[in-house]
């Protein structure tokens, strides 16, 4: 019962004014990356006289530059401790509050990560810290020493329509597996009967392809469709395979489409291939 009142403490200390000032510390990890690239920033806490036993703090942002994806998970730090956790995120912010169970002192080191995808094309993303909050063992506010911000720097993607060294390689089987090469034979033809598109192109390493990518368009209709969600793909032998599986013609006959497939590296490099494809 008086460690439950103790909490009940705690928790009114993380919404009143700081009153005692000790060694704590809050950073904000910074980091780089491209648009539509997916990272995770840690959030660290030192608690160097051990008097903090709960934290509430927001990180807030620009939403025309990043967004939060999902609410933020424990840190390293918090392994194997039994802790109160709170997380949420919303339009421009995500929210974490935590407190030891039995009241110990909470841990030095990751106490936090953030999940954060990048939406701008290029520019410095600020990551502020607002409404930090420390509550020692007695339900008393405590002051951090500092508070440390983080930023995300936004590269543009680099766009390449081949990956050097290696020569490109691209491919479409028929639908009896034949291989064709664009390069001999622009524009690919295929029956307008169920074939099956099946791209492939050279890369540096398998290790390289962070993820793959699919795209066609149709000039006739000016429209784009993504397909890399509905393609399976492999990569051996530095040759990656991109399959959308078996797509019927039949009713196509004389449609005209063109393949744009290739792959993002983890550093957000984009390589690929186009070619037209008719169906005859």
């Amino acid at each position: 019962m008086k460690n439950f009142l103790k909490m009940i403490g705690i928790g009114v200390a993380l919404i009143l004014v700081a009153t005692t000032g000790y060694a704590q510390t809050l950073t904000v990890g910074s980091a780089s990356g491209t648009q539509e690239q997916t990272i995770t920033i840690p959030v660290n806490f030192t608690n160097d006289t051990n008097n903090v036993v709960g934290l509430q703090f927001d990180v807030t942002f620009d939403t025309g530059l990043l967004i939060v994806t999902t609410d933020p998970t424990k840190g390293s730090a918090l392994t194997n401790i039994d802790v109160f956790w709170g997380a949420n995120y919303g339009d421009g912010f995500a929210k974490v509050i935590v407190s030891t169970m039995d009241l110990t002192p909470l841990p030095s080191g990751e106490i936090a990560i953030l999940t954060i995808l990048i939406v701008g094309a290029s520019g410095t993303a600020q990551l502020q810290l607002s409404n930090v909050v420390m509550s020692d063992t007695d339900g008393n506010s405590v002051k951090p020493a500092a508070l440390n911000n983080g930023t995300i720097s936004i590269n543009t993607s680099t766009i390449q329509n081949a990956a050097p060294p290696d020569p490109l390689l691209s491919v479409l089987y028929s639908p009896w597996g034949e291989f064709i090469n664009p390069a001999d034979t622009p524009p690919i033809a295929i029956n307008p009967t169920p074939a099956m598109v099946v791209p492939q192109m050279s890369v540096n390493s398998c290790s390289d392809v962070n993820w793959p990518i699919m795209y066609i368009w149709l000039p006739d209709y000016g429209i784009g469709i993504d397909v890399s969600p509905l393609a399976s793909s492999i990569c051996e032998s530095s040759i990656l395979t991109i399959e959308l599986g078996a797509v019927d013609f039949t009713d196509w006959a004389g449609l005209v489409f063109d393949v744009y497939c290739g792959y993002v590296t983890s550093s957000g490099d984009i390589y690929y291939n186009a070619y037209e494809v008719n169906v005859e």
